[in-house]
């Protein structure tokens, strides 16, 4: 297994409560994805980015407030597991990785083919982490990406959410 770089939590924290206060100033609309939305369910391996969505329109509204550390302008971008809008940010050694809502896609490990996402911004669930609330990505839309991804993490995340 590839091993997962070492993270302080504690500035992890920070760099979370960092972005939702800037997205919530900024009146965005936003949800979260991946490890963090897998670790408010309950699954419990060391955080180490941050995933979020939000509306594609919406990359701009915080450009000037996030310039200091952007790594990757908002842009379409295709990894090998994922196809979407996107933006890269660092701040204090974390990354916060935001994925648009519109066209995201990603690639099911058995049958290589694309999917959509689907709506992630719809009927989030709120759960409380590190003493703020957040809106998280339904439980079973984060499931069933998980469990068609199958990366190392999904399969680490899905053995935690069961």
């Amino acid at each position: 297994m590839e091993e997962m770089k070492k993270i302080d939590q504690k500035v992890y924290e920070k760099t979370l409560k960092w972005i939702v206060r800037l997205l919530k100033k900024r009146k965005i609309q936003f949800n979260v994805l991946g490890g963090l939305a897998a670790y408010a369910y309950g699954s419990k391996r060391m955080l180490v980015d941050i995933d979020l969505t939000m509306k594609n329109e919406d990359f701009q509204k915080i450009l000037s407030d996030v310039k200091d550390y952007v790594i990757e302008p908002p842009h379409f971008s295709k990894s090998e597991n994922w196809e979407c809008y996107y933006m890269e940010l660092e701040k204090d050694g974390i990354t916060i990785e935001i994925g648009g809502d519109k066209g995201c896609k990603f690639l099911d490990s058995k049958t290589r083919k694309w999917e959509k996402l689907g709506d992630s911004l719809s009927k989030p669930t709120i759960k409380e982490v590190f003493g703020i609330d957040l809106p998280i990505i339904s439980k079973n839309k984060l499931i069933r990406y998980k469990k068609k991804l199958m990366r190392e993490v999904d399969v680490i995340d899905l053995k935690n959410l069961s």
